[in-house]
């Protein structure tokens, strides 16, 4: 009988140390949740022959590591001469449009082109 790090001359063994080492790697990053669950899914297919003699094994290791931190901003959108325009919202908006064009705030307009 084999071990399964022994598999392909020791190549899942180093795959499975591999995802070890991303684990513990992602779980001291100060940037990604400490509460977050990590995992290693290891899956072994295993096709047999005709003559059920021999098997082809396929062995997939992956780890699953915390979701990075999401980001969230705020978005401004606006009608120009150019069409629909969007900018990311500054905290200091007059400011930020001070030497541009000021977006108009967008109107409905109805299936005839006119305003509804």
């Amino acid at each position: 009988m084999f071990t399964i790090g022994d598999l392909s001359k020791g190549a899942v063994g180093a795959e499975i140390e591999d995802a070890l080492q991303r684990i513990f790697e992602d779980i001291v990053d100060p940037n990604k949740s400490r509460e977050a669950v990590r995992s290693v899914s290891i899956n072994l297919s295993i096709k047999p022959d005709k003559k059920r003699q021999d098997a082809d094994v396929k062995v997939t290791v992956v780890p699953k590591l915390a979701p990075p931190p999401s980001v969230e901003t705020r978005v401004v959108f606006g009608m120009t001469r150019n069409g629909v325009e969007a900018e990311e919202m500054q905290r200091n908006l007059p400011e930020y449009y001070e030497n541009e064009e000021q977006p108009t705030p967008l109107r409905e307009v109805s299936g005839d082109g006119g305003e509804a």
